[in-house]
């Protein structure tokens, strides 16, 4: 969120967190990883992305996400017009025994394949926004799932973005700890997204949910539950009718 005005105004701030973040990272790179361990693959694969997460971020030269929605830009002339505010200083609390800290977040980062149409993968720091924004508006339009899902809509134009738009649904729905709201809320979001006109979310779905089947030897049995259910959710409102032939050889 911040990359491109730190990159803009303190470049030497910027490149000191990136290195910090490295150093970190190769200090405990043969530790104990289990607490990246998430509920749907092993400890090593999270290793090796939060690796070349590090690397990719270490690369960026031009920090401007395209993701990041910025109606300020229409108001220009009235802004420039109006004297700055003085924002409040921070101060972070020190460390303490009784300082408590959120856990790591896991967001599904299915492997994205190169369309017919040619789209190429999101860079992490788009992807990284659209999940933040996915996650608001669920929980900011839990009461109207049908608003919900249009407001969804407008965040993806193209198959990239429907992928990142149902990775960020899945990994709250299937979170280890509990997910924030009711299954069935995530369920019939899906559904609203899957029956709007010209969504490319149906052909994502189908990407994510043969993606997440070739990993139920290694889920959670709680995750594999849910997963379960909402697959039953879903196919029992579309007449059950899925590419069955792919998955034969397992029956």
């Amino acid at each position: 969120w911040c990359g491109n005005t730190l990159n803009e105004k303190s470049r030497a701030l910027l490149d000191q967190i990136m290195q910090l973040s490295t150093y970190s990272f190769d200090v405990n790179a043969r530790q104990n990883w289990s607490f990246l361990q998430p509920s749907l693959s092993g400890c090593e694969s999270r290793q090796k992305l939060l690796q070349n997460t590090l690397i990719e971020l270490s690369q960026i030269r031009n920090w401007k996400c395209t993701s990041i929605l910025r109606p300020y830009e229409h108001f220009s002339i009235e802004i420039n017009g109006v004297n700055p505010i003085e924002l409040p200083q921070i101060n972070i609390p020190a460390h303490s025994k009784k300082s408590r800290y959120s856990g790591p977040t896991y967001l599904l980062n299915q492997p994205f394949e190169q369309s017919e149409n040619g789209l190429n993968e999101l860079s992490i720091s788009d992807r990284f926004v659209l999940a933040e924004y996915v996650h608001d508006i669920l929980d900011n339009f839990e009461s109207n799932h049908g608003l919900c899902a249009e407001m969804l809509m407008k965040l993806v134009q193209n198959e990239s973005k429907s992928q990142v738009l149902v990775e960020s649904i899945m990994s709250q729905m299937l979170n280890l700890n509990g997910s924030a709201f009711p299954l069935v809320y995530y369920g019939v979001v899906i559904l609203d997204s899957c029956r709007i006109k010209n969504s490319n979310v149906p052909f994502a779905l189908l990407n994510l949910t043969e993606y997440l089947y070739e990993l139920t030897e290694c889920m959670d049995a709680y995750v594999l539950d849910m997963f379960v259910e909402w697959f039953s959710y879903h196919l029992n409102n579309f007449g059950f009718r899925w590419n069955w032939e792919d998955w034969m050889e397992n029956v």
